[in-house]
């Protein structure tokens, strides 16, 4: 009797399975919109931790439109936020993959936050006059002109990853499709061992 019940449980489970992967891969669920974390350099940040995203419309390849953008900086040890009404200016090449965006060599990307009255500068223009540098109300938070002073992610000369992808919801689903999959591999097993 029992080995009839092992039997319907691994049936149920490898059908649910099947209903899973076929529901997946029929329909499209979160096809348009990536977000990206910007990435952030506390030890060339003055303290600071950048938190913030950037949404594309889910074009990979050459972005040149944006859905949403937000980001703050915290400073650790008071706990105060520069955050606000923002909006992002690229002068040059920004390029969205699945898992990054990366700003081209000769490409200047300006995150503006308080009606210009904040801003995150990612600044690629070679060895000696590259910059990362973010200020608030007139006062400078960082600032770091030059090879020697950049976050070593920013070689001057090289692509910048300047945000990674948040996982993606479908990401999520494919792990727990894989996770029953182990379940009926278990199943199986078992059922093996009973033989």
């Amino acid at each position: 009797m029992s080995n009839i019940q092992s039997n319907s449980r691994c049936t149920l489970v490898a059908v649910l399975v099947f209903v899973a992967v076929s529901f997946l891969s029929v329909t499209p669920l979160w096809a348009d919109n990536i977000t990206y974390n910007l990435v952030s350099y506390p030890a060339y940040q003055n303290g600071y931790d950048l938190e913030g995203s950037i949404t594309t419309d889910g074009t990979i390849g050459t972005i040149e439109s944006f859905r949403q953008l937000s980001f703050q900086l915290t400073e650790p040890f008071t706990a105060s936020t520069v955050a606000g009404d923002h909006q992002l200016n690229l002068d040059g090449t920004l390029e969205a993959t699945a898992t990054q965006l990366i700003l081209l060599v000769n490409s200047q990307l300006f995150l503006l936050s308080d009606g210009d009255t904040g801003e995150i500068v990612y600044s690629n223009f070679g060895p000696n006059i590259s910059e990362y540098s973010a200020q608030y109300g007139g006062t400078s938070i960082w600032f770091e002109v030059g090879s020697s002073y950049l976050p070593p992610a920013f070689t001057p000369d090289q692509p910048w990853v300047i945000a990674t992808a948040v996982p993606e919801p479908t990401s999520l689903t494919l792990l727990g499709t894989a996770l029953l999959g182990l379940g009926v591999a278990s199943c199986v097993r078992r059922r093996r061992r009973a033989a």
